[in-house]
């Protein structure tokens, strides 16, 4: 377990405050509230895990889609303004637990089953499902389903065409070979929370560009 998964989230008080501070203009409020709810994204990961410890081995995508949610929820939280009676936690917990999800849905996963895992684990041995991310669900756009190999090309460039440096671009390629958000951030040698705020960026970029995926 690293260091944001030990500490202690924002409490409803903490996010009453940061969010006031946050639609009041304070720059330095939306760093502040992401990091005070790292821990929250990592604990709703592992609420979902509790219920389906059959994906345990997909928790760092998970903890990735957890965390691109939180920064989505704050975002768009800045973006909205003040609103009356506002429940910020409340918000952001919805947030996180729709990308984790939409993650699954989206992810084809394969399901190891139960006596099957009891066998192995018996046996000593450990079972690793491969991870099949398309690489259009890892930037948050729909996967297209059916399309030939020209159109799959064509979809990643225009991805790639909206990435504004080469760790965009790297982040983008290993995505499309499915490599986790924490293999990523090691590689590109960034936090996993700057990986999914990058990706948050290439798909507003995206959608941005191609309207037609602007409510996915």
């Amino acid at each position: 377990m690293n260091k944001t998964e030990c500490k202690t989230p924002f409490t409803q008080e903490q996010n009453d405050a940061v969010y006031r501070r946050l639609v009041a203009g304070d720059a330095n409020a939306r760093d502040e509230m992401i990091e005070g709810n790292m821990a929250l994204a990592a604990f709703r990961v592992e609420e979902y895990l509790r219920n389906a410890p059959q994906m345990a081995y997909y928790r760092d995508d998970l903890i990735g889609a957890a965390t691109y949610g939180l920064c989505e929820a704050v975002d768009s939280m800045r973006k909205k303004g003040p609103i009356r009676n506002p429940k910020p936690t409340g918000y952001l917990t919805r947030a996180i637990d729709w990308r984790i999800t939409r993650l699954v849905d989206e992810s084809n996963l394969i399901v190891v089953p139960q006596t099957t895992q009891d066998r192995a684990r018996a046996e000593g041995v450990v079972i690793k499902p491969p991870r099949l991310v398309p690489e259009a669900a890892a930037l948050g756009v729909p996967d297209s389903s059916g399309a030939n190999d020209v159109a799959a090309t064509e979809l990643q460039e225009e991805i790639l065409a909206c990435c504004q440096d080469e760790a965009d671009r790297k982040i983008v390629e290993m995505r499309a070979m499915n490599y986790t958000q924490k293999e990523i951030a090691c590689e590109v040698g960034i936090t996993q929370k700057s990986i999914s705020c990058r990706l948050r960026a290439i798909q507003r970029r995206f959608q941005e560009r191609n309207p037609e995926y602007a409510d996915a």
